[in-house]
């Protein structure tokens, strides 16, 4: 996946995506003011490193994990609703610069007539296995296998919920979306109990970070796989379930 940087726009944008996460994270967890204004701009580049890759995906997946981040802002400390109102400001400067004409070959690669890259011709296949295999699957991870059997063309799936339910059928697909549901609405559960802030922080990013990565796989399959990305989002939902055990839920 680091190989492919220079020349696949979906990891440069994955990567970047990561790297704010990690940063903002960072933000929170330095007590130091003038270590979190330090590291600050670096977010910016980050910003605009994804917004240059131009995929479509990242760029989402920042959105999405903005906006939760905003959706929260109620249950912040004091003095990181100054770092929000801030981001905000700054998206809305972003959006007035795209509006009137900034980053024209950016904006003319997400309106390419919304192609899907080949994606809808890979999920209507999918949908076919599904029909000859959903109620039991065809086992975790042999999805590319199958597929290439029988349409001869190796490739994932770009849709983690059509290749979960292909891989492990209802009954595992089922189970899985329930466990994810299960991990979102307990650490929501906490983020609103009165408790220390720093806690409360953590909680926001990794709930957040969930809800971006679940929309993000609309169009990818990393989940359960091996890639960078997954292991971000296993450690930080391990990382919620451990302050969550100091946390009596509502």
């Amino acid at each position: 996946r680091f190989q492919s940087i220079l020349n696949n726009p979906n990891a440069f944008g994955e990567l970047c995506f990561i790297g704010f996460v990690a940063l903002l994270y960072l933000i929170i967890v330095i007590d130091s003011t003038i270590a979190k204004i330090a590291i600050s701009p670096l977010t910016v580049l980050l910003l605009l490193g994804i917004v240059l890759s131009g995929s479509r995906t990242a760029l989402l997946m920042t959105i999405i994990f903005s906006g939760v981040i905003l959706a929260y802002y109620n249950y912040h400390e004091r003095k990181q609703r100054v770092y929000l109102i801030v981001t905000f400001v700054l998206a809305i400067m972003l959006v007035v610069y795209l509006a009137f004409g900034g980053f024209p070959e950016l904006i003319d690669h997400i309106r390419a007539d919304f192609d899907t890259s080949g994606r809808d011709k890979i999920w209507y296949n999918i949908l076919k296995i599904i029909s000859d295999d959903g109620l039991k699957g065809i086992g975790y991870g042999n999805l590319t296998y199958v597929y290439n059997e029988r349409f001869r063309v190796l490739t994932s799936a770009h849709n983690m919920y059509l290749g979960i339910y292909a891989e492990f059928g209802f009954i595992g697909f089922s189970l899985i979306l329930l466990w994810l549901v299960f991990v979102f609405v307990g650490t929501h559960n906490r983020i609103i109990v009165p408790q220390t802030d720093r806690n409360r922080e953590y909680l926001i990013v990794a709930n957040a970070l969930l809800i971006a990565f679940l929309v993000g796989q609309m169009t990818e399959f990393s989940f359960l796989h091996i890639s960078t990305i997954n292991t971000f989002i296993l450690a930080f939902i391990g990382f919620s379930f451990n302050i969550r055990q100091r946390i009596k839920p509502v």
